[in-house]
């Protein structure tokens, strides 16, 4: 039962709350973020009724707290962008024609 619970809780739940974490997990006020912690301590604790302890549910499920998890999705998602402003300034000093090669989208 554990099993499904955990399953149904990181497709159906889990993956709502990461929907676009980078834009509105910032702006998130700490009144929000700790109900969003609360909220998931009480699906842990539907899901693994006998332990008492926050921190060694999240140990057995190999959780996270849900607002470091979301802070991972923001650093994840800047760490991308600027990767690919990296290799567009990179490409586009040393060589606008191998940049559009990259592209697919040569117009000259």
């Amino acid at each position: 039962r554990s099993h499904s619970l955990v399953l149904f809780y990181k497709a159906r739940i889990l993956s709502v709350l990461s929907y676009a974490a980078p834009f509105w997990f910032p702006h998130t006020s700490q009144n929000d973020k700790v109900k969003l912690e609360r909220f998931q301590k009480l699906c842990t604790r539907i899901m693994i009724p006998y332990e008492e302890e926050y921190e060694e549910r999240l140990s057995l499920l190999k959780f996270e707290e849900l607002n470091i998890q979301l802070d991972i999705l923001c650093l994840k998602y800047i760490a991308k962008v600027l990767d690919y402003i990296y290799i567009y300034m990179y490409y586009d000093v040393l060589d606008p024609l191998l940049w559009c090669q990259k592209l697919n989208s040569c117009r000259f």
